[in-house]
């Protein structure tokens, strides 16, 4: 096959795959509602019911129309490289925007500050049962939302011991990580410096670490291993700071 018939071959797959994702959670989550009717109002339920079901029939006629490309790829000759390249930008955007509905599907009956107890009809939606007064009724620290992404997070991602078991903390932003963490490092442990961090790390990173550690932030060229591990060497930091290098005009 045409090497670029084969890459088109493949994002499509792999569209198709996330697709096939999105419409399942949709088609598990229609399912939980229909088991929790009694714990929304009826028009709070008619509306989230109908809404979940359109957005399932979005992902399926995406589904479709890339299950019939993907079966005729035998046939694709270069002639098909534009239609399949449009094929597989126009999917690709709308999956985007579709991220916002599936976004309000999964969560538009959940309250940001959920009822642990009710006389009527709770506010917790999906969580009814599941909320304890001052423990997880507040979604701004600890809530049920969060336990669920970083245990999916630690499985997906992280690997090691039981006797040095990672977290993974769920924050709204990098940058609102980045200052939990400066804060923990200063308030908890008492970090003063030096500090290390790569040369190439967010910029807003740097004005952070420079305004909590000022004058203790020395750089180092991140892509040269044995300069890292020289400097750090010599300068013994307290903490180390390097980013993942995805938006530098030195990438």
């Amino acid at each position: 096959m045409h090497v670029t018939l084969a890459d088109l071959q493949e994002d499509l797959t792999d569209l198709l795959t996330m697709t096939q994702s999105c419409g399942g959670r949709v088609l598990r989550h229609a399912s939980s509602l229909g088991r929790s009717k009694s714990d929304y109002r009826e028009m709070t339920h008619a509306l989230l019911l109908s809404s979940t079901e359109r957005l399932a029939q979005s992902y399926d006629d995406i589904a479709v129309d890339l299950r019939a490309a993907l079966d005729a790829s035998r046939q694709w000759t270069e002639a098909d490289i534009p239609r399949l390249t449009t094929l597989k930008r126009t999917t690709a955007d709308v999956l985007r925007v579709l991220q916002s509905n599936l976004a309000f599907v999964l969560s538009a009956g959940d309250w940001q500050s959920p009822s642990f107890l009710h006389a009527t009809v709770s506010q917790a939606g999906s969580q009814t049962g599941r909320i304890v007064g001052a423990m997880n009724d507040y979604k701004r620290d600890g809530h049920l939302d969060a336990d669920a992404y970083e245990e999916a997070f630690r499985r997906e991602y992280l690997r090691a011991s039981a006797i040095f078991p990672p977290e993974a903390f769920l924050t709204s932003s990098g940058m609102a990580a980045l200052s939990t963490l400066v804060f923990h490092l200063q308030a908890d442990l008492h970090v003063a410096g030096p500090i290390l961090a790569g040369a190439s790390i967010y910029f807003e990173n740097k004005i952070v670490l420079e305004k909590a550690f000022p004058g203790k932030v020395t750089y180092v060229d991140e892509s040269d291993a044995d300069a890292v591990i020289e400097v750090a060497r010599r300068m013994r930091p307290q903490a180390v700071f390097l980013d993942s290098l995805c938006n530098t005009d030195t990438l």
